[in-house]
């Protein structure tokens, strides 16, 4: 069965292929990248587990997703990680997906905001190894009205750097639980 420990990553590395970082983390992690599907520019998110334990799920599953904002003042200046949050019940696993507005990626990332606050579905690719994914799921897009709300809401903060938000980010891992923050989001 897939692992239910707490595994989470922001955004992979510049010029790096999503599969390839996956290839190199934990299963039970899960991350997002922007890829064509239909022809259309959407958020993808992807998680790594095991073959075994995807490939035979029914073509329709359960998956409860949440999408929220914390705030922290770190070094004077207000940080507000965004996390959304799959409950995939088949696997008993909640992956914590976490987006960074600004910093190093932060047009890739605000690209993203505008993406989820439209596109219908919210698609979940699972990977074992190689480029090709296991399964591809596509779920009613639940968490659109918060990012169509809360890239203006963003966009009206200062701007803060990859390690603030790395900090901030930390601390919230550190004070909350999986649970406790899937509580916490909407």
């Amino acid at each position: 069965m897939a692992s239910t420990d707490r595994q989470t990553s922001s955004q992979s590395v510049a010029e790096q292929y999503s599969w390839q970082f996956l290839e190199r983390v934990p299963y039970g992690l899960a991350i997002w990248d922007v890829a064509l599907v239909a022809g259309a520019r959407a958020v993808v998110f992807m998680a790594r587990e095991h073959r075994a334990d995807v490939a035979p799920l029914p073509e329709r599953v359960r998956v409860l997703w949440k999408a929220g904002s914390i705030g922290m003042e770190i070094a004077g200046r207000r940080i507000m990680p965004v996390i959304v949050m799959a409950d995939f019940r088949p696997l008993t696993t909640i992956y914590e997906i976490w987006f960074n507005f600004y910093g190093e990626t932060g047009p890739f990332v605000q690209e993203a905001f505008l993406l989820l606050g439209k596109q219908d579905y919210l698609y979940l690719f699972f990977h074992d190894y190689g480029p090709t994914p296991i399964r591809k799921f596509a779920f009613p897009n639940d968490v659109r009205h918060f990012f169509r709300g809360h890239h203006g809401i963003l966009k009206a903060l200062p701007e803060w750097n990859d390690r603030d938000f790395n900090e901030a980010k930390r601390r919230l891992q550190d004070r909350y639980g999986v649970a406790q923050l899937w509580n916490i989001l909407r």
